[in-house]
């Protein structure tokens, strides 16, 4: 075995596409199992909607001819059905691409001007690229047969390039042209003087000339290019996909320049997706904050994108998030995403007679096991039973008989874990409108104990832990299949960021055994890494995950120190919980008409909680509330992988705190999170665009999902 390299180190395969390398750590399964996938080959636009690494770029790097050639260039099957692998596609990466990097111009004539008009040059730019990306793709599939069939023809290039010439979308831009590579370097040039504008070395008032009279339509070229190309049957009557990856990049905007103009040159690009001509049909991938951001779904001129009607989504979060997908498809995800590392970087595969995460990982510990961990070595704040149950003050100590305080202290020697969970039980009252706590009567005197009701008990064994592992000054430890699985919370860089900490930890070990002669283990034949490596590597992981909140900027530092509010709150709570009266604070529950109200500091709220779901902090979901009146709630939990920095439980077992809004807002207040309008970085110019939306009064509410 390779002790010297981490199968796990690059993580995010997507961004940097060498074609060997997708094809051989590309995972087919979510697209075997989840019926929201197939939608990426079916008619319509349709929005990947999900967190950061959740596979949004992996399945739109899919669509690129270049690597449908790679597949066949490494013999492994194309992992598209059959019915549906005839297509074509081109794109843009809008971070890649730079084009929103258009925002840093201007034409001179003030901000709100800049709003009103630069949006048409953004279009038109996406245009060009997007055509230019098609005429490039249309070259490579043609000099391919062997993988694409007949599918490109360019022998009618000429009677192709001289109907598309005569449109009446390009505005006099592509005069002149007769040959195909008249028309590569007409768009080539344009584009270059985009590039120069954007660069600023073109030193002149408003824009180009070049640029300034020929301006086109957005998606209208792309829509006619389309029609002309299978009009002189240069390409088959096969559908045409148009991707657009990281959408969210028109949302925010860099330190100095206007946000409100990049959500113009968003609004201006939804005026494509607008047209509901079956032509083109547009791949979105956006994170989530991406789509729903106040604004997002507007159209530049007036109108908004409507969904089922514009758009569909395919919300990868949402998927993962169902019980029977984390349970049992995530897995086999996870699971096909491991091997397929193993075997590229190592060069070696696990018996497959052994489950591989078993194999490596070993089955994670039952929840009463896991107080071994808390007791495996010597603390010095550990102290007596007394301290561990939290009977220390005067006053709690006094609350306990002698009985009692006998009975737990011979229970707290045997098992320590079950002595938690007794004396968190006789603090409590049996609920209803009982006012006596159990240990105002003598402690029960034989099993089975209350504390063992198995629906009570499982509910409190985590908390159990937690707080017995606090008042001994020591940590949670987390290892094994299971916990990986769920601190991975649905989300596969999530995971592989898991198996990078832990690998690390076991590498670093192997390399130590080595120097000293002694024998290395090998977890690819069964020998599973050792839990504490375990342990820290995922301590380490999450560390990372928590550290990385920061770096996504804009607005990535306000972010993490909510993040660290609230779960220093919600540590604390569950720790201070003596009674385990409420074992679900790992949460909190909030009423959506309380979120939705046009209260300033509500709205901002609400729009900050979606960013942090957006950018991977926080997870959401439906809450079905307990209350009568049956208001509609949302329940939003830290991300499990953020569970081992703030020592959280990752299950949700029971009902969220609920919260009133001022709870919420009194946590963002001591994260010093900006609460009004002032705050907003150009909120007087989002009002402008907002008057230039020509007809756009409506008081638009934004789903989140």
């Amino acid at each position: 075995m390779n002790y010297s390299h981490n199968p796990f180190q690059e993580l995010y395969v997507a961004d940097s596409v060498d074609q060997e390398h997708f094809v051989r750590l590309f995972s087919s399964k979510p697209m075997d199992s989840l019926v929201e996938f197939h939608q990426l080959f079916q008619a319509g636009n349709v929005v990947l909607l999900g967190s950061q690494g959740c596979g949004k770029t992996m399945l739109l790097t899919l669509l690129r001819p270049e690597i449908r050639i790679a597949y066949r260039k490494y013999k492994e099957p194309f992992p598209v059905p059959a019915d549906h692998a005839q297509f074509l596609s081109a794109g843009i990466n809008l971070t890649k691409s730079g084009i929103a990097h258009l925002a840093g111009v201007t034409l001179g004539q003030g901000q709100q001007h800049d709003i009103q008009e630069l949006p048409y040059y953004f279009g038109d730019l996406f245009n060009y690229k997007v055509i230019l990306d098609l005429m490039e793709n249309l070259k490579i599939i043609e000099e391919n047969p062997d993988t694409f069939g007949s599918l490109v023809s360019l022998s009618a290039e000429k009677q192709f390039v001289k109907k598309l010439i005569k449109q009446d979308c390009w505005a006099g831009a592509l005069n002149g042209c007769q040959t195909s590579g008249d028309l590569m370097v007409r768009i080539k040039d344009r584009i270059a003087c985009y590039r120069n504008w954007m660069g600023h070395n073109m030193r002149f008032d408003g824009a180009p000339k070049l640029l300034r009279d020929s301006k086109s339509m957005v998606g209208e070229p792309i829509l006619r290019t389309v029609d002309c190309l299978k009009s002189t049957g240069v390409i088959d009557d096969v559908p045409v996909f148009i991707r657009i990856d990281q959408i969210e990049e028109l949302v925010h905007a860099p330190a100095g320049l206007p946000a409100s103009l990049r959500l113009a040159f968003r609004q201006m690009l939804n005026g494509a997706l607008g047209k509901r001509d079956l032509r083109v049909a547009y791949r979105l991938g956006s994170r989530p904050y991406g789509w729903n951001t106040e604004g997002c779904l507007g159209v530049f001129g007036g109108g908004v994108l409507e969904e089922e009607r514009d758009y569909h989504i395919t919300d990868f979060d949402a998927a993962w998030r169902r019980t029977e997908n984390v349970k049992g498809t995530f897995e086999i995800f996870a699971k096909d995403a491991f091997l397929r590392r193993i075997k590229y970087y190592l060069d070696e595969d696990i018996d497959q007679r052994l489950d591989p995460l078993e194999a490596v990982f070993s089955c994670s510990a039952l929840k009463r096991d896991r107080t071994q961990s808390i007791f495996s070595s010597p603390s010095p704040a550990a102290g007596s039973y007394e301290r561990a149950l939290a009977i220390t003050d005067k006053e709690e100590t006094l609350l306990w008989s002698k009985e009692w305080k006998s009975f737990l202290s011979e229970l707290f020697i045997k098992e320590p874990l079950e002595a938690v969970l007794a004396a968190a039980w006789g603090r409590q009252t049996g609920g209803g409108r009982g006012k006596l706590e159990h240990r105002s009567a003598p402690p029960p005197t034989e099993s089975p104990y209350p504390w063992e009701n198995q629906w009570w008990r499982k509910e409190r064994l985590t908390l159990a832990a937690l707080q017995l592992a606090a008042r001994r000054g020591q940590r949670l430890m987390w290892w094994g299949k299971r916990d990986i699985l769920d601190l991975s919370g649905g989300n596969i860089l999530a995971f592989l960021g898991i198996c990078h900490g832990i690998w690390n930890q076991f590498l670093k070990i192997e390399q130590g055994k080595k120097a000293l002669g002694e024998r290395q283990s090998n977890p690819l034949i069964g020998e599973f890494i050792d839990r504490k490596y375990q342990a820290l590597g995922i301590q380490e992981a999450s560390k990372v995950w928590y550290n990385k909140l920061a770096e996504h900027k804009p607005g990535g530092d306000i972010r993490q120190r909510f993040i660290g509010k609230l779960g220093n709150y919600l540590r604390r709570s569950l720790r201070e919980d003596k009674k385990m009266s409420y074992p679900g604070g790992n949460g909190f529950s909030l009423e959506v008409n309380v979120l939705e109200l046009d209260a300033p500091e509500n709205r901002i709220a609400w729009s900050f909680l979606k960013q942090c779901v957006g950018w991977g902090a926080l997870v959401v979901s439906d809450h079905t509330t307990k209350k009568q009146s049956g208001e509609q709630r949302l329940k939003f939990y830290l991300h499990p992988v953020l569970s081992p920095v703030f020592q959280l439980p990752v299950a949700h077992t029971k009902e969220p705190l609920y919260w009133e809004i001022n709870q919420l807002i009194w946590i963002l207040k001591e994260a010093e999170v900006p609460l009004t309008l002032v705050a907003s970085e150009d909120w007087e110019a989002k009002k402008v665009l907002r008057i230039r939306n020509a007809g756009d009064e409506s008081d638009e509410q934004l789903k989140l999902f």
